[in-house]
This record gives structure tokens, sequence and C-alpha cells, in this order.
């Protein structure tokens, strides 16, 4: 196996968001999933991707955090398909697809850049309970005021692309650089609700523009650098 390091994300070394990126020699199977939760465990970035040729220009790819297995990573599978073009085994302006445990993806390739498709955002529920609200805010260690998008309150959404995520939209970029997650309880709390962990955000004057935060505690990622 030929190991690789990626920040993908970025235009200069040690930007972005770093990933691991495994290359399996052509014709072998991915090692036992423990190897690779192990390997992963000691490159200690965000996410390790394992990937494999199907033949032509379609790949397999498994990615796993120190802690588990997850079933798509965005910016570990932008770093994997940069890794196969440098290394020669696929060329730029030729469709490629990954075949991942959320589906398979479309990925294009031109010059240094490398687009993926994402899935269809589903919502899986949403959270408005006063309760439940509380629950939240309060692990993440700020004040429960859900802000409002048109007079329509924005409640913390449950919304997967392939992987599930809790939606929290906060008030402001204070509110955003305020969140102090109580880790072991977010933990649970991911677990409860079977995600992965909370994408926190808000408006900015700009409606292109969002600030944002990761945290995914349950996964041994408290907080990402970046994430799709």
């Amino acid at each position: 196996m030929r190991f690789f390091i990626v920040d993908a994300f970025a235009d200069d070394l040690f930007g972005g968001n770093p990933a691991g990126v495994v290359l399996i020699p052509d014709g072998e199977p991915f090692p036992e999933d423990e190897t690779m939760r192990k390997t992963a465990a000691e490159l200690r970035y965000s996410e390790t991707a394992f990937i494999r040729t199907l033949g032509g220009n379609e790949f397999e790819v498994r990615y796993f955090t120190p802690a588990a297995e997850v079933d798509l990573c965005g910016h570990a599978t932008i770093a994997s398909f940069y890794v196969l073009n440098k290394e020669g085994h696929i060329d730029s302006g030729i469709p490629c697809i990954a075949r991942t445990k959320a589906g398979a993806l479309a990925i294009d390739i031109f010059g240094k850049s490398v687009f993926m498709e994402m899935g269809e955002a589903k919502s899986l529920g949403v959270i408005d309970g006063k309760a439940a609200l509380d629950e939240l805010y309060g692990v993440m260690g700020i004040e429960a005021v859900v802000p409002e998008a048109d007079g329509t309150p924005l409640f913390p959404e449950l919304v997967s692309t392939g992987l599930p995520d809790i939606m929290l939209a906060v008030s402001g970029t204070e509110a955003l650089a305020a969140i102090r997650p109580d880790f072991p309880a977010l933990s649970a709390l991911s677990e409860r609700y079977s995600v992965t962990g909370v994408h926190a955000f808000c408006r900015t004057d700009d409606p292109s523009v969002l600030h944002c935060r990761n945290f995914a505690p349950l996964y041994d990622i408290d907080e990402e650098a970046a994430t799709g």
C-alpha cells in the first residue's frame, strides 16, 4: 500500500482540510477493517480514504476516521482523485466513478481541480420541541435562540447527502464563534439521533456566503477543519 497526505480545498501546503489517502495495489482486496481503522488512527487525520481500482475509470473508496468507518467523506474523495491523477492512474478530462457506501458518485478532473457529485439532500426530521432545542443548544454551549430567514424559523434539521448531520443555524458569527460543545454529551446526542455530528452555520449579508463549523466527536473528530 502507498500512503499520501493531501490538503484538500487549498492552493498551498498546510491549508484547507488534510486527508490521508491509501492506494491499494491493483488486484488486491481492502485490508481488514480493523487494519484500516488503526491506520486512520495512526495518521490522525479526520478521515483517511482507502481506494482500489475496479477497472476502467471506476474506483471503490472506503473512509475511516480514527474511531470508525463512515459511508462518505467529501474532502477525502477530492484528495483521493487528486492522488490518482497525480500518480498517473487517471487522466484529466476523463469522467470517473467513485463507488462508496453512500452510492456511486461522478468525479471530474480539470487540471489540478477535482469536482465531485454530491447526493441529493434528504431531510430526516426537524428538531423543534422546546426540550429538544434546549438540550441541543445547551450541549453546544450557546443560548437556545432559533434564527429566522424571511420570517421563517430555521429550526435544527437532520439532513443527509450521504452522511446525516444536524444542521444547526445560529444567530450570527459571534454565536458561531462562541460554540463550546460538551463533547461527551454531543457524542451521546449524535448517537441517539443517528447522525455523524452537528454542522453549525450562520448567514451573512452576502446571500452566497455562510460561515460554518462542524463537530463530530462520536467519530473522534472534535472539530473538522472544513467540510462540504
